[in-house]
């Protein structure tokens, strides 16, 4: 499996107004979104509705 993030060129917004990029990840499951949060250290995952 590619375990490599990519780019979507996508952004997500939050209701308190933080804007985060947001990147791709191929699983056995199948296509995954997720924002790097920079609090937590890591990527988190995002729902596909709350992309623009």
């Amino acid at each position: 499996m590619n375990a490599t993030m990519n780019t979507t060129n996508k952004t997500v917004t939050f209701s308190n107004g933080k804007t985060f990029d947001v990147y791709a990840k191929i699983t056995k499951a199948g296509l995954r979104y997720f924002y790097f949060s920079g609090s937590n250290g890591r990527f988190m995952p995002v729902s596909k509705k709350d992309i623009k």
